[in-house]
């Protein structure tokens, strides 16, 4: 998973471009899982409910699929507006 943020600033008679690359190796999708226990349920909740909250508010409605949700190895899940993690 990959994201960009611009953090370019302009001044008077300049401009300093600036970014933040966030990234991070996805290893499973919701959709491949079968059988969630009932406290990983509520954690999955809590994070997609956040994540589409932040999602929503910077780029508007979208439509959500469990192809949206993605765990790293640690156990750690993710929400993306995307299921191809390469768009935005």
């Amino acid at each position: 998973m990959r994201y960009f943020t611009n953090t370019s600033v302009k001044e008077l008679c300049s401009t300093v471009y600036n970014g933040l690359l966030y990234v991070c190796k996805v290893d499973l999708r919701l959709k491949e899982i079968n059988d969630i226990p009932f406290e990983d349920q509520l954690y999955l909740y809590e994070v997609c409910l956040e994540g589409f909250k932040l999602l929503y508010e910077k780029a508007g409605f979208f439509y959500i699929t469990e192809e949206m949700v993605f765990f790293n190895q640690e156990g750690k899940a993710f929400v993306w507006m995307n299921p191809n993690l390469s768009k935005q």
